[in-house]
């Protein structure tokens, strides 16, 4: 799926600690089958600890990368365009014992 791009973001709360890993494809632009997309998300959910996938938008590519410019009733490739993609690793905080 060629190389990727990742931003990681922290968010506190009183229990658990968030780290949201915002994910961008360098060859997003090509387009990807739905069976590298869902090798891909299992293999992340998977190998990685208590991380789920929250926010995952993707569209259809068409010509010139915009999906209505086919007609309707016309079978399309099964290439998809990636839009926004974002996994989300919770984990308790610990707290701090009282002297």
């Amino acid at each position: 799926m060629g190389s990727i791009d990742v931003k990681v973001r922290k968010l506190t709360q009183k229990n658990y600690e968030d780290k949201i890993f915002e994910v961008k494809f360098a060859n997003g632009d090509e387009g990807f089958r739905r069976d590298q997309l869902r090798t891909f998300l299992f293999n992340s959910e998977l190998l990685l600890p208590r991380v789920r996938t929250t926010l995952f938008d993707l569209q259809p590519l068409g010509p010139s990368g915009r999906s209505r410019a086919i007609d309707p009733g016309v079978e399309r490739e099964d290439i998809w365009k990636i839009t926004k993609l974002e996994f989300r690793q919770r984990s308790p905080v610990v707290k701090k014992a009282k002297r």
